[in-house]
């Protein structure tokens, strides 16, 4: 099942990062090659119908952030904290989200193509039709989040953690493997046959399952 598309108006109002306060509704605006020479923190910050391009919000604190309709293509988001933010029919596109916090976020219809996402913190987050497509995950961390209808496409995965988590439908057969951690909890998820050889020492250490190295191993099983 595929996202649903932002909604833009081909016409938008232009805005600078000043417009960023507490409770602040912006609609149909957009934003481009912008940065701040410190760190803005603004909460309930209200975005619909917006695009941004190039926009730098490194360190940003946006906690209860709001996006619906929205459109981000490249910039730098690394270490924005957007914890206990909604976003919906979003699009992030090439752009760097290293160490960035979704917390406790809920996102539904949203893509991401060819972002970073290393380090970044997406714990107890709730994800519905969500796409991840070329994107890079190294010490990514998705622990206690709940997927339905999501797919990493053609994607990295590397040291990334899925403890504890609730799935419907989590699709990993076009993605590249490298290291996960929390195969218990991945029930229902979708891997293809040569992921399964490979990461099969993986999920046997998880459920306690010995795998003999040579027959010279089973001497000491039998002692």
């Amino acid at each position: 099942m595929l996202p649903h598309p932002p909604k833009i108006l081909k016409s938008l109002e232009p805005i600078s990062l000043q417009n960023f306060e507490d409770e602040i509704e912006l609609k149909n605006v957009s934003l481009n090659e912008a940065s701040a020479e410190s760190p803005i923190s603004a909460r309930n910050v209200d975005i619909s119908g917006a695009r941004f391009t190039a926009v730098d919000l490194y360190q940003f604190r946006l906690n209860k952030f709001r996006a619906e309709d929205f459109t981000i293509t490249g910039g730098d988001l690394s270490v924005v904290n957007f914890s206990n933010s909604t976003f919906i029919r979003t699009e992030f596109t090439s752009t760097r989200l290293t160490g960035t916090n979704f917390t406790e976020c809920m996102l539904e219809d949203v893509v991401f193509t060819s972002c970073k996402l290393d380090m970044a913190t997406l714990r107890y987050a709730k994800f519905k039709r969500v796409i991840f497509r070329g994107c890079d995950f190294s010490e990514t961390d998705f622990s206690g989040s709940s997927f339905e209808h999501v797919t990493f496409d053609a994607c990295t995965i590397d040291k990334v953690r899925f403890d504890q988590c609730a799935i419907k439908s989590l699709d990993l057969t076009t993605s590249t493997i490298v290291e996960l951690y929390g195969w218990s909890s991945l029930k229902n998820v979708i891997i293809n046959q040569i992921q399964l050889i490979e990461v099969s020492p993986y999920l046997a250490h998880e459920l306690g399952i010995k795998i003999l190295a040579d027959e010279s191993d089973t001497g000491e099983l039998k002692k």
